[in-house]
């Protein structure tokens, strides 16, 4: 627990803060906030993704597998969430590329495609583990899904799901 004094110099402190000053500072700080994981409000969190292309795939998705239940809903929520994440990744392999080749070309270098794998290989390694462990959630998701519609009790009918999304 803090003292008085404490609190007090705490207090103080706290008043000389007022936020970035600078364009770099701001642009930084507007990141701060940013949440991910089971509280995130979306999937979507960077500014180059649109928020309207992940309701559209969603909206895709629950209209292909109509989920009957919550535990169907989970299933295709975890699709979406693979395939955006899938889509994410394919567009950093591209941006890592991108970059490492139009600086290979500024400098001149005679094969800019191998620089350009040769100085981003570790990352790209990285980012392909990701892919290859998010398409394989993805398949064994899908697979889980399947065999439980399949064996869903003629009963349970597919209701429309667009209102939930």
């Amino acid at each position: 627990m803090a003292t008085d004094q404490q609190t007090a110099a705490n207090r103080r402190n706290a008043r000389k803060s007022t936020g970035p000053r600078t364009q770099e500072g701001k642009h930084a700080a507007r990141f701060n906030a940013l949440k991910s994981g089971i509280y995130a409000e979306s999937e979507v969190v960077t500014a180059c993704e649109d928020p309207d292309q992940l309701k559209a795939l969603t909206i895709e998705y629950y209209d292909t597998y109509q989920p009957a239940n919550i535990v169907e809903r989970c299933l295709v929520d975890s699709l979406v969430s693979s395939e955006w994440l899938l889509r994410r990744f394919r567009a950093i392999d591209g941006q890592y590329m991108s970059r490492e080749i139009r600086e290979a070309w500024s400098a001149d270098v005679q094969t800019p495609l191998g620089q350009g794998w040769d100085y981003s290989s570790k990352e790209l390694d990285r980012l392909q583990r990701r892919l290859n462990a998010t398409y394989r959630r993805y398949e064994r998701t899908l697979r889980t899904l399947q065999e439980l519609q399949a064996n869903r009790p003629a009963e349970i009918g597919r209701a429309s799901c667009r209102e939930r999304v």
